[in-house]
């Protein structure tokens, strides 16, 4: 949680923090005003910091939030009271994913913000700053809500793979070295021919 100083000297706290370039994106668009006052105090004791800039890129925000995690956050997969989602690591690329598994109070609870998610993820219409921003607090308020659950104790543990374990590329060597070598069409056809012409 973030301590802002403001003029009476007097800590406000707030884990909501817009720059101001993306709050202008925001509040051109009607009711944009009204809910960032609305989920700043929504998020007042979220989990982490919901930091909101610019896309440097386009005319679109982006969300930055605990541990170095930036974009959406995007569904995965649902089973019985756990989400599991993932998001993107600043600086990182696609094998930088955040993965994380989010329990909840119940299963229809769970799946409730799966599909909530879902829609916000999988939405047909170009979701404007505004739109975006209500995915980033939703997700938000979800990771406030539920415990968050080491990989290695989710109903997903089996795709971890085990340290003792070799790794895939491993096995697959270990795998083509243990067979045994085929001859080629060709050299069948061959063998074929001279058996054929009684060589």
């Amino acid at each position: 949680m973030k301590v802002q100083s403001i003029n009476n000297n007097a800590p406000s706290f707030s884990a909501l923090n817009i720059t101001a370039e993306a709050k202008a994106l925001i509040e051109k668009e009607k009711g944009g005003k009204k809910k960032i006052a609305q989920y700043t105090k929504e998020l007042a004791n979220s989990r982490w910091d919901l930091n909101i800039k610019k896309c440097s890129y386009s005319n679109d925000i982006m969300p930055y939030f605990g541990n170095n995690r930036y974009c959406c956050v995007i569904p995965s997969r649902v089973q019985d009271k756990y989400v599991m989602v993932y998001s993107g690591e600043v600086g990182g690329d696609n094998e930088d994913d955040i993965v994380d598994c989010l329990k909840f109070a119940s299963a229809e609870r769970a799946k409730e913000v799966y599909e909530t998610l879902q829609t916000h993820f999988l939405s047909d219409s170009p979701n404007t700053p505004l739109q975006h921003l209500d995915w980033d607090v939703y997700a938000m308020k979800a990771f406030t809500e539920a415990e968050l659950v080491p990989q290695t104790q989710s109903p997903w543990a089996h795709f971890l793979r085990r340290k003792d374990e070799p790794k895939h590329v491993e096995r697959f060597e270990k795998l083509a070295e243990d067979k045994p070598q085929k001859s080629s069409f060709l050299k069948k056809l061959g063998a074929a021919w001279n058996v054929l012409l009684e060589k």
